[in-house]
């Protein structure tokens, strides 16, 4: 139970606690009281009854404006769960498609991603992160590269976590207490984080290196491997 709730308990256990006195008092003191002097009392009891239902619809008046303000919130821990908020995510945008990462390997959401970039023209930011990528996100990149509205570039460090963005959604990573597991996501739908979190990877971009078709291929963990031998 939150704060809010449980102060809302103790004043409506006040306010039952007010009631029983002030009709005890009625009933104690009632038969020996002219009834000329029972009207302010009543006055009073019906005043109180008027102001506090007032203030209750003022309450959840104010509770619904502040849920409407809110951000949608959603905390996911469930990798099948996760992956199709990711597709989700991507199908509705309508301008653009950002995402940080390198061990991104669901085929579906790639494929949504390609679908969205070659057939509706969404322009798709994508930085790799570290020095490694799964084959799934290597033909990913490669089937995607020569477009135009296409910018792929590449940061060393991996310290920076997995972000989904478009204009209106964003998908943080969060630690899962798995190993090697990526199930874990808060997904927030707000456009004016969306624009605070678009600034931040744009900053990161400035900060990250081009990359060619060579040396995507070089980071694929499979086709390095192919490579070598």
């Amino acid at each position: 139970m939150d704060e809010n709730k449980v102060q809302m308990n103790i004043v409506e256990w006040i306010l039952r606690i007010f009631l029983l006195i002030v009709f005890g008092f009625i009933g104690l003191y009632i038969p020996h009281v002219p009834p000329v002097y029972m009207l302010p009392l009543l006055f009073i009891i019906l005043l109180f009854l008027i102001t506090y239902h007032i203030y209750r619809e003022h309450e959840e008046r104010i509770k619904k404006i502040l849920e409407s303000r809110l951000p949608a919130r959603i905390f996911i821990n469930d990798k099948n769960r996760l992956e199709e908020e990711m597709i989700s995510i991507v199908n509705g945008s309508k301008k653009f498609i950002m995402a940080t990462g390198s061990r991104t390997r669901v085929k579906k959401y790639l494929d949504a991603i390609e679908k969205r970039v070659k057939k509706d023209g969404i322009e798709y930011w994508r930085i790799l992160l570290g020095n490694k990528l799964h084959h799934e996100l290597h033909e990913h990149l490669i089937a995607l590269y020569d477009d135009k509205k296409v910018h792929i570039r590449w940061n060393k460090k991996e310290s920076f976590s997995f972000i989904l963005l478009t204009e209106n959604d964003v998908l943080l990573a969060l630690s899962d207490p798995r190993p090697n597991i990526f199930s874990s996501a808060l997904k927030i739908s707000d456009p004016e984080l969306a624009r605070d979190y678009k600034d931040y990877v744009l900053i990161l971009w400035g900060n990250s290196q081009d990359v060619n078709k060579e040396d995507i291929e070089k980071m694929c963990v499979e086709c390095s491997v192919l490579c070598k031998n």
